[in-house]
C-alpha cells in the first residue's frame, strides 16, 4: 500500500494475518468447543458471567442481558447452532425472565445518563430479549410488538436504540407467521424513517440525523447511522416498495461519502462530528466503516450502478489488505464481522477468491478466541463481540451461508 491507502484505516488496530491452512474437521470442533463452554459457563438466574474485559472497559459487573452483549445474544446463537451440530442444550427456559429483570441494572452500570434503564430497543433493550423468549416458547408476541412500536420516533434514528432494529424483527416475524400486524409495524418503521430523510448540504446528499449520547450528528455506519438505516428499508423493498428516487439517493449518498483510492475504499464514522462521543477516523469494522457498508447496503449491488459496483469491491480490498483487527475476534468490532463483508462479496461476485480469503480470516479469528481464553481464563460467551459470534461465522463458512445473524434473520 502506498502512504494515500494507509490513510484509510489505523494500521495498529490490524494485525498480520496468520496462514493457518482451512480445516473443516478443526473449524467444526472448535464451534462445539465453543457451545460446551459456554453452556458450562451459565449460572442460572445470573445467566453468564461477565467477561473481565468487558469487566476492565466498560465497568459492568452486573449481568447482561441484551442481544449486542448480552445473554440474549448468547441464547439466540445457541438455538441457532444447535441445528448444526449435535449438542443436548440445557434446559434455559426457566430463565428467561431474567432477561428483562435484569436488564436495569447493567445499564445503570453502563451508561444510565444517556440510556433508560427499561429501554426497548432492538439490540440492548427489551425488544431483543423478548424475541429470544419467543424464539424459545413461541410466546411474548404482545410484548414483541408493543417493543417494536415503542422504537418509532427514537431520536437515535439508527439500528441499534430506534425504529430499523423493529423494522428488522417485524419484516422477519411477517416472514415466518404472515401475520399482517407484523407488515403493518414495519411499514409504520419505514415510513417513519423515510419523513426524517433529508439532503445535507456539504456532500449534497440525503442522509439521518442520529441524536445519540447527548448530541447530534451524522453517523454513517450499520449499527449507528446510514448503512443500518438504509438496511432497514431495502431489506423490505418488495413490502414497502421505495419510490425510485429514494434508491438514488442511497446509492449517491454511498457513493459521495466514499473516501477512495485506486484500489481501496472506507468510510468515515459520520458526516457531522458528534461533541459527546470521540470517534477515530477510518475505522474498518461492522459498526463504522467499509464493513458497515458491505453489510448494510448489499442490495444496492443490484439496485446501483457500474460506480457502485467497484466501490464494493475497494472496500473489500481494504478489508483484506488492512487485515484483520487486533482485537476483538467477534462480529462487531472484529475480526469475525468483517470476514462476513468477505462472504457477502463472495456472494455478489460469485468469485472464490473472497470465500478464500473469509477461510483465512476464520482460522485468524480461532487463534484470537484461543490467545483471549489464555490471557482471560474464559472465553467470551456474548454473540456480538465473542466467542458465540465467531462460532456464528465460523459456521457460515462452513455452510457457505452469507447471511448475517440478527440481520439478515432471526
Amino acid at each position: 500500500m502506498n502512504i494515500k491507502d494507509l490513510a484509510l484505516f489505523i494500521p495498529e488496530r490490524h494485525a498480520t494475518i496468520t496462514e493457518v491452512k482451512w480445516s473443516k474437521e478443526i473449524v467444526k470442533d472448535y464451534i462445539i468447543n465453543l457451545i460446551c463452554k459456554t453452556e458450562n459457563l451459565f449460572r442460572s438466574e445470573q445467566l453468564w458471567p461477565v467477561h473481565p474485559d468487558l469487566q476492565k472497559s466498560n465497568g459492568i459487573s452486573q449481568p447482561i442481558t441484551g442481544l449486542w452483549f448480552g445473554a440474549a445474544g448468547t441464547l439466540w446463537a445457541l438455538n441457532q447452532l444447535k441445528k448444526f451440530y449435535p449438542v443436548n442444550l440445557q434446559r434455559y427456559t426457566p430463565y428467561l425472565e431474567q432477561l428483562t429483570l435484569l436488564q436495569p441494572a447493567w445499564i445503570k452500570e453502563m451508561a444510565s445518563e444517556f440510556i433508560p434503564t427499561n429501554t426497548t430497543s432492538y439490540l440492548l433493550g427489551s425488544l431483543g430479549c423478548n424475541l429470544v423468549k419467543w424464539i424459545y416458547t413461541g410466546e411474548h408476541l404482545k410484548q414483541l410488538q408493543q417493543d417494536a412500536i415503542a422504537n418509532f420516533n427514537h431520536p437515535a434514528n439508527e439500528l441499534m436504540w430506534a425504529a430499523p432494529g423493529s423494522m428488522i424483527v417485524a419484516l422477519e416475524m411477517f416472514k415466518q407467521n404472515h401475520q399482517q400486524e407484523w407488515l403493518d409495524i414495519y411499514q409504520m418503521g419505514a415510513a417513519n424513517l423515510l419523513s426524517n430523510y433529508y439532503q445535507e448540504s456539504t456532500k449534497q446528499c440525503y442522509v439521518w440525523q442520529q441524536n445519540l449520547y447527548g448530541s447530534k450528528a451524522i453517523y454513517l455506519g450499520l449499527i449507528h447511522g446510514f448503512a443500518g438505516n438504509a438496511y432497514a428499508l431495502l431489506k423490505g423493498h418488495q413490502y414497502f416498495p421505495l419510490d425510485k428516487s429514494v434508491i438514488e439517493h442511497l446509492n449517491t449518498a454511498f457513493i459521495k461519502t466514499a473516501i477512495q483510492t485506486t484500489h481501496h475504499a472506507n468510510w468515515n464514522p459520520y458526516l457531522e462530528k458528534p461533541a459527546t462521543v470521540t470517534l477515530a477516523s477510518s475505522l474498518l469494522h461492522v459498526c463504522h466503516g467499509a464493513p458497515a457498508m458491505i453489510l448494510g447496503l448489499t442490495e444496492l449491488w443490484y439496485l446501483g450502478t457500474d460506480e457502485t459496483r467497484d466501490l464494493f469491491i475497494k472496500a473489500g480490498q481494504l478489508i483484506w489488505d488492512a487485515g484483520p483487527l487486533k482485537k476483538p475476534w467477534g462480529l462487531c468490532h472484529g475480526t469475525a464481522g468483517n470476514g462476513y463483508a468477505l462472504l457477502k462479496l463472495f456472494s455478489l461476485t460469485q468469485d472464490e477468491l473472497w470465500l478464500d480469503r473469509a477461510k483465512k480470516f476464520a482460522m485468524h479469528a480461532i487463534i484470537q478466541s484461543q490467545q483471549a481464553e489464555a490471557e482471560y481464563k474464559q472465553i467470551r460467551t456474548d454473540a456480538w463481540c465473542g466467542d458465540m459470534g465467531l462460532a456464528l461465522f465460523l459456521n457460515s463458512c462452513l455452510q457457505l451461508d452469507v447471511n448475517f445473524p440478527m440481520l439478515d434473520y432471526l
